[in-house]
């Protein structure tokens, strides 16, 4: 059992691996907006829209799957 917890822990910190990428993919997009001159005000602020919804259901996945992981393994994991 105790394996297996080892094997699903290291999964989970491999999909936070991908969140941490993505959130880094967002930033780097939004660095890249601001300084984009072919977007008019109002299509950037909907661009901005867009990457702000991405990023918090980006951080909402990781704080369900940060909980999911507490519950399963009964101990708290900072995720």
């Amino acid at each position: 059992m105790t394996e297996q917890i080892g094997e699903f822990l290291s999964g989970m910190s491999a999909i936070t691996g991908l969140e941490d990428q993505i959130a880094a993919a967002l930033a780097a997009t939004a660095s890249a907006v601001a300084k984009a001159e072919c977007f008019d005000a109002e299509e950037r602020s909907e661009i901005y829209a867009i990457l702000g919804t991405i990023k918090a259901d980006s951080e909402a996945h990781r704080s369900l799957v940060g909980r999911w992981i507490n519950d399963r393994t009964g101990e708290v994991t900072n995720v």
